[in-house]
């Protein structure tokens, strides 16, 4: 009888044979582990830093900058692309 082969594909997509779940053990998880909890510590800090910014003054005065920002970059891209026209290559 003819042994069975299994084959799986890695994380770009070529084929792995004779794939051995073995090779990971709890060592790969408890690491695995650790580098989600120390993401999620990291997003709860970002969140409790936004969160402090969004219940003070800066919230307001940021979305105040960021209308200014908008208008001016947009207006450096019309101007780009005119000039661009006017040199007699397309826009895009």
């Amino acid at each position: 009888m003819a042994a069975v082969q299994r084959h799986t594909r890695n994380w770009h997509g070529s084929r792995n044979k004779n794939h051995d779940d073995s090779k990971f053990t709890k060592l790969d998880t408890q690491s695995q582990e650790k580098t989600m909890l120390g993401w999620a510590l990291t997003f709860f800090i970002l969140a409790i830093i936004a969160g402090l910014f969004g219940f003070t003054g800066i919230a307001g005065a940021s979305a105040g900058i960021a209308q200014i920002l908008f208008i001016l970059f947009f207006v450096l891209l019309v101007i780009s692309l005119l000039a661009r026209a006017i040199r007699g290559r397309p826009p895009l």
